[in-house]
C-alpha cells in the first residue's frame, strides 16, 4: 500500500513537539514527528483523513473526530498525532493532566500497520510505542509521578509484557507506568528505534 497517496495530509494549524523514529519495514530507523492538535485551526484534522483507506478500522475515530475543536474548554487534554516525513497521519493520542500524572486516554495506531492486522508486505514497527514513549518523556520533563492508561484486556500484553506498565490489582483494565520504570521504556524505545525522542525547544 502506497501509505502517502493514502493518507497525506494538506498542512494545518498543530504545533512541531518532538522528532522520533520508528523501525521501518526495511529494518531502518524512519524519522516521523509529533504534533499538538491547536483547537482552532486543527478542528477537522481527523475528518480529513477518516475516509482514506488505511484508517478505514480505525476504533475511535468517531469518538476522537469531535474532541479538537473543544480542547480550548478543556485545557488539562491534550491530543497529539504522529506524522511521517511526507505528511501521513500513522497514530494519534489523547492525554489529560491529573496533577501528578498523565492519563492516556487514547492511543491508536494506524490500523492497517497494527499488530493483529495481516498484511502480505513487511510493515513498520514501534509505532505505539514511540508515541508512548512520547508520553513518558513528556511525563519525565513534566515532572509527573506516573501515566496511568484504562485498556481493553487484549491490550495487556502491550501495556505490561511490552512497555513496562504494571495492572492494578483491584481493575483488570487499567495500568499504570511508574516512575522508576519511566527509564525502562525509554531505553527499550531508543534501542528499537535508535533515537531518543528529541522535543522541539
Amino acid at each position: 500500500m502506497n501509505i502517502k497517496n493514502s493518507i497525506q495530509n494538506i498542512s494545518f494549524g498543530k504545533k512541531l513537539e518532538a522528532k522520533c523514529s520508528i523501525l521501518g519495514a526495511d529494518k531502518k530507523p524512519k524519522e516521523c514527528f509529533i504534533y499538538k492538535l491547536e483547537p482552532q485551526t486543527d478542528d477537522d484534522y481527523f475528518f480529513r483523513i477518516q475516509n482514506k483507506q488505511a484508517w478505514k478500522d480505525a476504533e475511535y475515530f468517531d469518538f476522537i473526530k469531535n474532541e479538537v475543536r473543544f480542547l480550548e474548554k478543556e485545557p488539562y487534554r491534550s491530543i497529539y498525532s504522529m506524522e511521517t516525513s511526507n505528511g501521513a497521519c500513522i497514530a494519534y493520542g489523547e492525554i489529560s493532566d491529573r496533577n501528578k500524572a498523565y492519563k492516556v486516554d487514547i492511543l491508536e495506531t494506524i490500523p492497517v500497520w497494527a499488530g493483529n492486522h495481516k498484511v502480505e508486505t513487511p510493515k513498520p514497527k514501534y509505532i505505539g510505542e514511540t508515541l508512548l514513549s512520547f508520553f513518558t518523556q513528556k511525563a519525565l520533563n513534566d515532572k509527573k509521578e506516573e501515566i496511568n492508561v484504562e485498556a481493553a484486556i487484549d491490550a495487556f500484553d502491550f501495556y505490561s509484557q511490552k512497555c513496562h506498565f504494571e495492572q492494578e490489582d483491584d481493575a483488570e483494565y487499567k495500568f499504570t507506568l511508574k516512575k522508576e520504570n519511566f527509564s525502562k521504556l525509554l531505553e527499550q524505545n531508543r534501542k528499537h528505534t535508535n533515537r531518543n525522542i528529541d522535543f522541539i525547544s
